[in-house]
């Protein structure tokens, strides 16, 4: 490669890390102001009520996800001090399955929402729970396929003064192709109940409040986590390796 080639893909990189630590900042900026803007309501309707698996679940998600955006976003943003290498083969390899077991709980109660629109019927709950582990169980084996392929080569880099990878395993984008298949499927139901209840409306019946608010709040949960999803299937498949984190905090918080 000619130097000024060379020099071109360095300030490009350096330029893509730049870029990244201001999507992490930013991501950790409104991962706190979500959370303060849904407090009131959260101790008002959550907090009061009984402990179930799904109230489990979300506050599990919660702890997890925070945990992780918190040390990325230290490690990303440069504020840190030097790290060993180790220590970022650790950061990277746990934020991974941490990313897993969140979306993995975020699936899980979007299933919950999506089966008990349409009725919590056995053969619906135990169809669609044989296909969340499918494609779970899928997305980790992938995972670990992957983690085993670049795990020797993440360093720290001291000239950005970040964590970095300096492979891209053919099977790193395909880590969230299950995830999005499930969650399709999921949008499916969703899209064809809220078309049921859309004809009911058309022809004089009428649909609860709460049945219309769960669609609405659906339809848009969906298509923040799906585009979030295929995002960073992007960014881990097409876009250059100095941008492979750019994305990684909002999936972990969504």
């Amino acid at each position: 490669m000619s130097t000024p080639a060379l020099s071109s893909t360095i300030v490009e990189a350096f330029d893509n890390v730049a870029l990244t630590k201001y999507f992490a900042a930013i991501g950790f900026t409104i991962v706190c102001w979500d959370t303060l803007l849904t407090l009131p309501d959260e101790i008002r309707l959550i907090w009061p009520e009984r402990w179930s698996l799904v109230k489990a679940l979300f506050y599990a998600n919660r702890v997890v996800s925070f945990i992780f955006i918190a040390l990325n976003t230290y490690h990303l943003t440069g504020l840190a001090p030097a790290f060993s290498n180790t220590f970022c083969q650790v950061l990277i390899m746990t934020t991974g399955y941490g990313a897993i077991i969140a979306f993995g709980i975020a699936n899980w109660l979007l299933l919950a929402r999506a089966t008990a629109l349409w009725g919590g019927t056995r053969k619906i709950v135990w169809t669609m729970t044989i296909f969340y582990l499918v494609t779970y169980i899928a997305t980790i084996s992938i995972a670990t396929v992957a983690s085993r392929q670049i795990v020797d080569d993440i360093f720290y880099a001291p000239p950005v003064k970040t964590c970095a990878i300096t492979v891209r395993p053919t099977t790193f984008g395909a880590i969230w192709v299950p995830s999005v298949i499930f969650e399709m499927v999921l949008f499916g139901m969703l899209f064809t109940k809220l078309f049921s209840h859309a004809r009911v409306i058309a022809s004089g019946g009428t649909c609860s409040k709460l049945i219309s608010t769960l669609h609405r709040d659906g339809i848009v949960y969906f298509v923040v986590i799906f585009c979030l999803r295929l995002f960073n299937l992007i960014a881990w498949s097409a876009l250059p390796l100095s941008l492979v984190f750019i994305g990684i905090l909002y999936v972990l918080y969504a």
